[in-house]
């Protein structure tokens, strides 16, 4: 598991345009005790702003937003936060778009609709 050492749970920050996608991540990231949600946003400068004020250790990050998307805040939050984990998720699955993500500093990158289990893995680390 990847952790600051002594600090449990994992703090994570959710950024994905779409309500119902923000609740069904932050339902399964509150099922599991080693997470634990510390803010949500709707947009990638939204998701800078809460990322700036509770320096997480993990946000999950939808790749298409209003504003800003994920490419671009992805970059600015590896930059500011270069210990952060980034895990993208896209309903696009594009072999491009994962290139501009990992070039950004995306640490995982997953299609939406992947099983609760795979979207666990990637925010521990594994």
């Amino acid at each position: 598991m990847t952790t600051r050492p002594g600090h449990l749970p994992l703090r994570v920050v959710i950024v994905d345009d779409t309500q119902a996608i923000r609740h069904s991540l932050r339902v399964l990231v509150d099922a599991h005790a080693e997470l634990e949600v510390v803010g949500t946003g709707e947009d990638g400068v939204e998701g800078i702003d809460i990322v700036r004020a509770t320096r997480p250790d993990v946000v999950l990050l939808d790749y298409r937003m209003p504003r800003m998307d994920g490419i671009e805040a992805a970059r600015v939050i590896r930059a500011e936060l270069p210990e952060t984990r980034i895990v993208m998720l896209s309903a696009y699955d594009d072999l491009s778009i994962m290139a501009y993500a990992t070039a950004a500093g995306v640490d995982d990158f997953l299609c939406k609709g992947v099983a609760a289990s795979v979207i666990h893995a990637a925010l521990l680390g594994k």
